[in-house]
């Protein structure tokens, strides 16, 4: 069996739970879905996860002068 990339060349692991870096002190979680919990994420993960969340952004209100 053999490896579909090469050596070191992932720095992003995305998929529908969360977004995970990696990084050269492993893997660092740093976006999770909504309702999703890092407990979740860590539980499904083999290798640790060192936690790099931020909080997300919320949207911006539509200018309600634009909108007329």
């Amino acid at each position: 069996m053999f490896a579909l990339t090469g050596l070191a060349c992932i720095q992003r692991i995305i998929t529908d739970l969360a977004v995970i870096d990696v990084t050269p002190a492993g893997l660092a979680l740093i976006e999770l879905a909504p309702e999703v919990t890092v407990e979740h994420v860590r539980r499904l993960t083999g290798p640790d996860l060192h936690l790099a969340l931020t909080p997300p952004v919320a949207p911006t209100p539509p200018n309600t002068a634009e909108a007329r």
